[in-house]
């Protein structure tokens, strides 16, 4: 299983200069670690979408695909799913998925959110899963 490393100085080498990070403090990724090992497993956060002129919060989740199928994603998903709605109090959370990736679609099932919609988001379609909170 992960433990979480918050990835705030990752955050900072990667969006500064003119891309400068501007969305909320709760907006970053955070590094998903195997806990045994110590090793990179990938990153999963939250941070705000616009879909169909809607703002939403997604959630986001990445695993290296040599340590896919361990359920560190839904694990890392479900901690950010958390998170969202008991401190943040938000209430109705997505992903926003590419439709051939059915593994991150069963995640997004997983952690209760069910597929919405096709829409053209981040430059190609993509399927949007949501769910109340």
């Amino acid at each position: 299983m992960p433990s979480w490393v918050h990835a705030d100085g990752w955050r900072r080498r990667t969006f500064a200069g003119p891309a400068a990070f501007t969305g909320p403090p709760w907006s970053a990724v955070s590094a998903v670690v195997v806990r045994e090992s110590g090793e990179f497993a990938g990153d999963c956060g939250l941070t705000p979408q616009r879909v169909d002129g809607v703002d939403e919060i997604e959630v986001g989740y990445h695993i290296r695909a040599d340590l896919q199928g361990n359920g560190y994603a839904t694990e890392a998903a479900a901690a950010c799913r958390d998170f969202a709605r008991d401190v943040l109090g938000v209430r109705r959370l997505i992903a926003i998925i590419d439709p051939a990736n059915a593994p991150s679609q069963r995640v997004a099932v997983k952690i209760g959110l069910e597929r919405e919609k096709t829409a053209t988001v981040l430059g190609g379609e993509r399927v949007v899963h949501a769910g109340a909170l």
